[in-house]
């Protein structure tokens, strides 16, 4: 389900922002990411998320990062160790819906470098980066 379409977003303050290749949604603690259909989401395309992020965010306020897997993608799964390089983000969800998202958030979670969950709901995901400790103010 698109984070627009549930009902947790009618609750959450959201600033909503479109690239060519996604949708994402900055919220005060967490970012939600929908990549389109059919894109490689790669090295360069994350850079210009981040730089979105950038204009967004004061450098030191502390993120979660949802993905949000509502479409069929390719990535590279290296790049969430790229993540915090620019940004801090604590902790990232990946939401899947699919037994191959499932399979490669699987891979995905053990290459990276900071705290990634498998969630199965929008939901599930927000409460949890809304949870981290690191969050908590």
């Amino acid at each position: 389900m698109r984070f627009e379409d549930s009902p947790i977003s009618k609750s959450i303050n959201y600033r909503k922002g479109t690239l060519s290749f996604c949708d994402y949604y900055a919220a005060d603690k967490f970012i939600i990411v929908e990549v389109n259909q059919g894109v490689h989401f790669d090295e360069e395309k994350l850079e210009t998320l981040i730089e979105e992020f950038i204009d967004i965010y004061p450098p030191t306020q502390q993120l979660a990062y949802i993905t949000n897997r509502i479409n069929n993608y390719s990535s590279d799964p290296i790049l969430w160790n790229y993540l915090d390089n620019d940004i801090p983000v604590v902790g990232a969800a990946i939401v899947t819906y699919r037994d191959s998202t499932l399979l490669s958030a699987n891979i995905e979670k053990h290459i990276s470098k900071i705290s990634v969950k498998r969630a199965y709901t929008i939901e599930e995901a927000i409460g949890w980066a809304l949870r981290l400790k690191e969050l908590q103010c």
